[in-house]
């Protein structure tokens, strides 16, 4: 299976993963994070109860990602707090783009 599929295999199934050997975890780890979808992936697999199941060199991999993941988000949502501070005397309409805006 090509590492574009396992990753689209392991967002829609997680539990698959636990079947996966080690080139397939490989794999999946590089296509996670060649897609930005590493934490997503991690989130994924841990809301699914496989990740404390998951070899320890796996789950690391998913772990730094998902800390990267939540320390962005906090960055972005500082980041427009002080923007909203900033322009709060104003009648103005902000409107956030790109990854703020997903959050």
């Amino acid at each position: 299976m090509k590492p574009a599929q396992l990753l689209i295999q392991a967002l829609r199934e997680p539990e698959t993963v636990l079947g996966f050997q080690k080139p397939q975890l490989e794999a999946l780890i590089v296509s996670s994070e060649r897609s930005r979808l590493t934490a997503t992936l991690g989130y994924r697999l841990e809301d699914a109860g496989v990740m404390a199941r998951l070899p320890e060199r796996v789950r690391h991999h998913f772990d730094a990602a998902m800390v990267n993941a939540r320390f962005r988000n906090r960055l972005i949502r500082w980041e427009m707090n002080r923007v909203a501070r900033a322009l709060r005397d104003l009648d103005v309409e902000v409107v956030v783009i790109k990854g703020g805006a997903y959050l």
